[in-house]
């Protein structure tokens, strides 16, 4: 465990020590950290999702010349855009490659 991991639990440790009144506080804190990474881990999926899938519309000749490169990546493009137009041109590129 590094040292700044240490010293973090360290002093969450002391403080629930002294105020253990502020655990629920605490508790919530930590969730909102968690749903604040997730929003950007999940917007940052988004983006690349939308840039694959308009590089896929504009430059077809080109993603199909390296379709076997790309199959896993095309395939959870795919299932990203479940049930948006885009899905069944994406799945042909799959099938034609």
């Amino acid at each position: 465990m590094d040292l700044e991991k240490q010293k973090f639990i360290a002093y969450v440790v002391d403080v629930i020590y002294k105020h253990p009144d502020w655990t629920a506080d605490t508790i919530n804190a930590m969730q909102s950290g968690i749903l604040a990474k997730l929003g950007d881990e999940i917007t940052a999926k988004s983006n690349i999702a939308y840039m694959a899938a308009t590089y896929i519309e504009h430059a077809p000749k080109i993603t199909k010349k390296f379709q076997h490169n790309i199959q896993y990546g095309l395939k959870d493009l795919a299932r990203f855009f479940r049930t948006a137009p885009i899905q069944s041109e994406i799945e042909q590129y799959i099938e034609e490659g």
